[in-house]
């Protein structure tokens, strides 16, 4: 009887959560446009009309226009663009999903330690997250993958550990606020334990805005993957957008083609992540926008 009121309860809450996300229109458009990408993520290799490794270097095949055959032509090794960036496709969303996962975890475990116990240990998460700020992630991001190596796994790690800090000053602040609360002091006065007390009792009402700077960060992560692989820094073996952009730099006067439809991919990404995180903002914080 009980599971059955907790799931009754999971769902209002769900229905409750959708019909507030959903009265922003452009934040459901972004929802689409994600569920489109994720789509072709996870069928790219039933969507893509050509095996995106196989070469043909012939005269008729390399540096093709845009054709019935080739819709977006082919690259100089006589592949198919369109192909390509459907493939590419997985590998950029798992790149910023990834990264954000790492990112999140990180930041708020520090900011929740950091923002319940106070004190020394605040002072020095907030100096280390202080340091990092201070240094030009991108920057840091370059230093990191010139020292360990270029493997895509390991790009997705290091995003995640250059952009984690934001998400611990938030998750802090939000632990600074709620730990004050009626409820968190009832907890304390019973001998809760601290462990309970910041993830049974704090974090579920403090997590909130890790979770829209998360949605954030996914296109935030994808256009660092995608800088890294235009830079040559990028796993060579993973095809991803920023890789096909930079296949497409030697020969942007003469094949335009190749670098359009991966731009115009890494935008669209990155716009429909901003627009769910305004959905998520506009429904996690319902009285924010009221005011």
């Amino acid at each position: 009887m009980k599971k059955k009121q907790q799931l009754k309860s999971w769902l209002f809450t769900g229905y409750d959560f959708w019909n507030r996300y959903k009265k922003n229109r452009v934040a459901v458009v972004g929802l689409m446009i994600l569920i489109i990408l994720l789509i072709l993520s996870l069928f790219s290799e039933y969507i893509a009309p050509f095996n995106p490794y196989k070469m043909e270097l012939t005269t008729e095949a390399i540096l093709k226009p845009p054709s019935y055959k080739h819709p977006v032509g082919t690259d100089a090794f006589g592949r198919d663009i369109f192909s390509r960036v459907i493939w590419g496709t997985r590998i950029s969303l798992t790149a910023g999903f990834t990264a954000v996962i790492v990112s999140t975890v990180i930041g708020v475990l520090l900011g929740s330690i950091s923002g319940y116990f106070g004190g020394n240990i605040d002072s020095a998460i907030m100096r280390f997250v202080d340091m990092l700020l201070v240094i030009p992630r991108f920057f840091l991001l370059l230093v990191i993958v010139s020292m360990f190596g270029n493997s895509i796994t390991l790009i997705m790690v290091f995003i995640g550990l250059t952009i984690w800090p934001s998400t611990a000053r938030l998750v802090r602040a939000e632990f600074l606020s709620v730990k004050e609360q009626d409820y968190v002091i009832a907890a304390k006065a019973v001998g809760a334990s601290n462990m309970h007390i910041v993830f049974g009792e704090i974090l579920p009402n403090a997590i909130f805005p890790a979770i829209i700077q998360g949605s954030l960060q996914v296109g935030l992560a994808i256009m660092m993957e995608a800088s890294l692989s235009f830079l040559g820094l990028g796993d060579p073996r993973a095809i991803s957008w920023g890789r096909l952009l930079s296949d497409a730099l030697p020969f942007f006067y003469r094949a335009w083609w190749m670098a359009v439809l991966p731009g115009v991919m890494i935008g669209i990404t990155v716009l429909a992540f901003n627009l769910i995180g305004d959905g998520l903002n506009d429904a996690l914080n319902p009285h924010l926008k009221e005011r």
